[in-house]
């Protein structure tokens, strides 16, 4: 009976062995997932202040790009009177251009008044001026017409 008992308390001392064994790394085992939860915890805390910080860091940035849609207007309102204003310079320069037309035209014609003056003075010394059918009167009224649908008239004295 004493072997009977014997073996049974190797068995149980044994068996508490193990058990403790395993009670020890069960504990070990606690305090990891402990602290892999302490870390958890952190880095939880972590997050929410970074999610926090970045959230407030767009919402910043959402309100200036809000005040640039005020800027984008106010540069669209330039852009199209800036357009207006160059289609007025646009406008004034040809209206420059007909000007200038215009003045070469009356050059001309004023430099062959001139020339036709000059030829009606030689020819008046001999009493006959040119005319389409060959010889005009003394002193008739000549009409041109410039290149705008404006009549200049250039006359003598009407045959007085």
């Amino acid at each position: 009976m004493r072997s009977l008992s014997e073996q049974q308390r190797k068995r149980v001392d044994a068996c508490t062995g193990g058990v403790s064994g395993k009670l020890d790394e069960l504990r070990e085992l606690h305090a990891r997932i402990g602290d892999l939860c302490n870390s958890a915890k952190e880095l939880h805390q972590s997050f929410g202040n970074e999610d926090a910080r970045f959230r407030a860091d767009f919402k910043v940035q959402i309100e200036s790009l809000e005040r640039f849609k005020g800027e984008i207007v106010f540069i669209n309102a330039l852009r199209d009177r800036l357009k207006v204003e160059q289609e007025k310079v646009e406008d004034y320069e040809r209206r420059i251009d007909k000007v200038q037309a215009k003045i070469e035209k009356q050059k001309e014609m004023e430099a062959g008044k001139k020339r036709v003056s000059c030829e009606s003075s030689i020819l008046e010394g001999t009493g006959q001026v040119p005319h389409s059918n060959g010889l005009r009167r003394e002193n008739e009224i000549a009409v041109g017409f410039l290149g705008d649908g404006g009549d200049t008239v250039v006359a003598g004295d009407g045959g007085r």
